[in-house]
C-alpha cells in the first residue's frame, strides 16, 4: 500500500504542524498498531507473509541446513587438503613477496589485490602455500559465522524475530 492511500499517512499529514512532514507521527502509528506476533517482518507498515508461518514447528529440521552447511564445509576443506583452491595462491604469492621485500606487482603479478592483503598473508610464507591455506580455511569459516552473529545482533532492534524466524531467515 502506497502512503498516500494510506489513512493513517493522510491523518498524521493532515495534523502536523506547517513545515513538518509528519513521519515521525506516521512511525508512532504504525508502530503502536502492528499486532503482536511471532516474529514476523514489517514493511512500511504492513506486514510480509511470515505470520502464518509455525516457526516452532520447523525446529525438527534445522539439522537439514546445519549438515547441508557442514558438509559443503567439509568437502571443500577435503578438496584444499588435496591441492590448494581459489585465489589464495596469489594471495599467498603477495604475502610471500611481501616477506621477502620483493615489490609485490613486479612480474606480471598485477591482480587487484591491496598492499594490506599482502601484509594479512605475509606471515603465513612461514607455513608454506598448502599448509597455510588449510590452516586458514576454518578460520575463515569462524570469521563468517561471528559476521553472520554480529549482523543478527545489530538488526534485533529493527527487526526483532523469535529465535526460530531468526534462524530460518539466516
Amino acid at each position: 500500500m502506497s502512503n498516500s492511500h494510506n489513512p493513517e499517512y493522510k491523518a498524521a499529514r493532515s495534523t502536523t504542524a506547517p513545515g513538518r512532514n509528519g513521519h515521525g507521527m506516521i512511525r508512532r502509528i504504525q508502530a503502536e498498531n502492528r499486532p503482536t506476533g511471532n516474529g514476523g517482518l514489517f514493511v512500511q507498515g504492513g506486514r510480509l507473509g511470515f505470520e502464518s508461518i509455525d516457526w516452532a514447528k520447523l525446529r525438527r529440521f534445522r539439522w537439514i541446513p546445519i549438515a547441508s552447511a557442514a558438509a559443503w564445509v567439509m568437502v571443500v576443506w577435503i578438496q584444499i587438503i588435496l591441492r590448494p583452491q581459489g585465489d589464495f595462491p596469489l594471495h599467498f604469492e603477495l604475502g610471500r613477496r611481501l616477506a621477502r621485500g620483493v615489490f609485490i606487482y613486479e612480474g606480471g603479478l598485477d591482480f587487484v589485490y591491496p598492499p594490506f592483503w599482502a601484509m594479512v598473508h605475509a606471515p603465513l610464507y612461514l607455513l608454506g602455500l598448502h599448509a597455510a591455506q588449510i590452516i586458514v580455511y576454518p578460520l575463515a569459516v569462524i570469521a563468517i559465522a561471528a559476521l553472520v552473529r554480529t549482523l543478527q545482533r545489530l538488526s534485533e532492534q529493527s527487526m526483532p524475530l523469535s529465535p526460530d524466524a531468526s534462524f530460518w531467515s539466516t
